[in-house]
């Protein structure tokens, strides 16, 4: 059961991800880039997680989670800068302080 709902959040993840990269196609600015650097691996950590069973121990399995640690690694603080910029972008009053925005990129 847990492997077909992470199938259907990797399906989902490749959906926003195809939506992401028409997006910054038509707007080519930092906040669409942002969007989809950090949707460039999320598929994949939801696909291991769904195939691991199947895939068993070994080299594929083993080469998806160094993919994921590395993504984790450098992808994850990204999201916290595109959360600020979507906060900023969306109106809410306190993301338009400074000293808040330098808060999400700490």
């Amino acid at each position: 059961m847990i492997t077909v709902g992470y199938s259907i959040i990797t399906v989902m993840c490749l959906v926003a991800l195809y939506y992401s990269a028409k997006l910054w196609l038509e707007r080519r600015d930092a906040m669409s880039l942002l969007i989809l650097a950090a949707l460039s691996l999320l598929w994949l950590d939801n696909f291991a997680i769904a195939v691991g069973a199947y895939v068993g121990e070994g080299i594929l399995l083993t080469s998806m989670s160094y993919a994921r640690y590395y993504m984790h690694w450098q992808v994850l603080p990204v999201l916290m800068i595109v959360a600020g910029i979507l906060l900023r972008r969306g109106g809410f009053a306190f993301a338009q302080n400074k000293i808040v925005m330098g808060l999400f990129c700490v």
